[in-house]
């Protein structure tokens, strides 16, 4: 990745209320808002839900949960997924906060200059489901290579 990649916002609410989103693109151009949707109903306890969170408050909680953009549960401030440079170098890619986005800019500053791939998608859920690239030079354990 090259430059800063800020994520836009889709609008969500977390204190109930609705309004008006702001766009946003990968390359950094603004884009259009989308509407705001309705916090939890019944009142909220200002703190923000991720989808696994939502899942979870209706009786399914989530058995796998991968994302290269942001946490899946409001409480998740670890490892989102891993890249590996053209040198053999890897690094793990966590969340800048807890149930918060990727830390971009150090994606960006350790493959600046070179050529990355993402060789793992850790699972966000517990359940140890982390998906792991396989393919020629892989060094996954349990691999038949």
């Amino acid at each position: 990745m090259s430059g800063a990649m800020v994520p836009g916002s889709g609008g969500a609410s977390a204190t109930g209320s609705t309004g008006a989103g702001s766009g946003g693109s990968a390359n950094g151009n603004s884009g259009q808002g989308g509407t705001g949707s309705a916090g939890t109903p019944g009142g909220s306890s200002g703190t923000a839900s991720g989808p696994c969170d939502i899942y979870a408050a209706a009786g399914n909680a989530c058995v796998a949960a991968h994302s290269t953009i942001r946490a899946l549960h409001a409480a998740y401030a670890g490892k989102l997924y891993q890249v590996r440079r053209a040198d053999n170098m890897t690094k793990d890619i966590t969340v800048l906060s807890a149930g918060g986005f990727a830390d971009f800019a150090a994606q960006d500053a350790f493959c600046s200059g070179m050529t990355c791939v993402i060789t793992a998608v850790y699972d966000q859920s517990g359940h140890g489901n982390d998906l792991v690239y396989q393919g020629p030079g892989s060094t996954v354990p349990s691999s038949d290579q």
